[in-house]
């Protein structure tokens, strides 16, 4: 655990409708929403937008009525294009911060401690403006001496215009009453299960939680839990590239129209395995089991409903190779699909992840360790990196 850093994470407000908002001024005057491939479920809201209490994540037919009557703007997403904007973004960021690291899309994270005699939240609220003035995307500054600390910090810098999108928790105890007024799971890393076990403890707020006994923690929660309360009292002991080896990658989607065909099912299928292939490599993980399933519309009792079908590959060897990884999708999708049917939605789940580092390789393996294969797919990466993703994408074949 160390002391006296300066963490800061900067986080792009509402990014994909900032995005949109940059080549559509008058989408300003509206409360917008972005929505997911093939306008399924909410994946981006303006500030307005949220106080018309549009959950994030809702499938989109939900909300369809309340969105029409309010007159909130409804945008396909364009990722090509969000990706562009991020790269500037980033690429800015680069220049003004040490040791830059890019957590996702919209948001990064950069330690500031060896930025001697500066006062951070004028520097802060100079880059800031620098990102509004030269690129147009707002963006909202969190600085404390974590992670966890300055993620709690962007959440004030973005809900109160006086901090001028910066905020600078720069001693938690002086923060308490803040911290009463937060439940817990405004916490990092802190979802809903984990809530729920915390909230059975009479662990609510991020206060309650700070205050308990560091022994009960590490006992009854694990050490994860226990270096999250460490960097919520302001010692810093967790970085995103040491995070713990996420559990389960997936990537669906209900579509606006039903599918019939499987050639439409394999094309949308290719593409949510190239990226979320493309999201394992950049985390360093492979994975050695796949599912893919099917939402179809059924029939039973006179009354129509939504059937679920799923298939599994296990792999001999981890993996985390785009033609591969579609291949096997093919074979999958193939078991599934019956002819006929309207299908609603598909999704892929890759789980058994393991990081890349620590793999054992089978000698009979011989597609996973073929070097060239690694070659092609880093090229691929570079070129979506460089372009947007999805500028160059694995096609499928009969």
């Amino acid at each position: 655990m160390k002391k006296n850093r300066v963490m800061a994470v900067v986080d792009c407000n509402n990014f994909f409708v900032s995005c949109e908002r940059l080549i559509k001024p008058n989408l300003k005057k509206f409360p917008v929403i972005v929505l997911s491939g093939n306008d399924g479920c909410v994946v981006s809201r303006s500030n307005e937008a949220k106080k018309l209490n549009i959950p994030m994540g809702i499938p989109y037919f939900e909300i369809k009525n309340i969105a029409e009557k309010a007159g909130v703007k409804v945008i396909s997403s364009h990722h090509n294009f969000y990706n562009k904007i991020s790269k500037k973004i980033m690429t800015f960021l680069n220049d003004k911060f040490c040791n830059l690291d890019i957590y996702s899309i919209d948001e990064a994270f950069t330690d500031m401690t060896s930025m001697k005699n500066i006062d951070y939240i004028n520097y802060c609220k100079s880059v800031r403006k620098d990102i509004y003035k030269h690129i147009g995307i707002p963006v909202s500054i969190g600085i404390s001496k974590t992670r966890t600390l300055a993620k709690l910090a962007i959440n004030k810098a973005k809900k109160n215009v006086k901090y001028e999108g910066v905020y600078y928790i720069n001693n938690p105890v002086y923060n308490y009453d803040y911290f009463k007024s937060l439940e817990i799971s405004k916490v990092w890393g802190i979802g809903p299960r984990l809530k729920k076990r915390l909230n059975e403890f009479n662990i609510k707020s991020i206060h309650d939680f700070i205050t308990s006994d560091e022994l009960f923690i590490k006992k009854k929660f694990g050490i994860p839990l226990l270096k999250t309360l460490y960097e919520l009292k302001g010692f810093s002991c967790i970085n995103t590239d040491s995070h713990e080896t996420p559990k389960v990658i997936s990537r669906s989607t209900s579509f606006s129209k039903s599918i019939r065909t499987i050639d439409e099912l394999k094309i949308k299928m290719a593409y949510f395995i190239s990226e979320v292939a493309y999201n394992m490599r950049r985390k360093n993980v492979k994975t050695k089991l796949m599912t893919l399933f099917l939402a179809r519309k059924n029939h039973g009792n006179d009354k129509e409903y939504i059937k679920y079908d799923f298939s599994d590959h296990k792999f001999i060897t981890a993996t985390n190779d785009t033609f591969n990884l579609v291949k096997v999708g093919e074979k999958l999708l193939c078991s599934l699909y019956k002819k006929n049917e309207f299908y609603k939605k598909l999704g892929v789940i890759f789980s058994d992840l393991q990081k890349e580092t620590v793999l054992q390789y089978s000698i009979f393996d011989i597609f996973e360790s073929d070097n060239k294969i690694k070659k092609v797919n880093n090229i691929i990466d570079n070129i979506n990196d460089k372009y947007g993703y999805g500028t160059l994408r694995i096609g499928t074949c009969d």
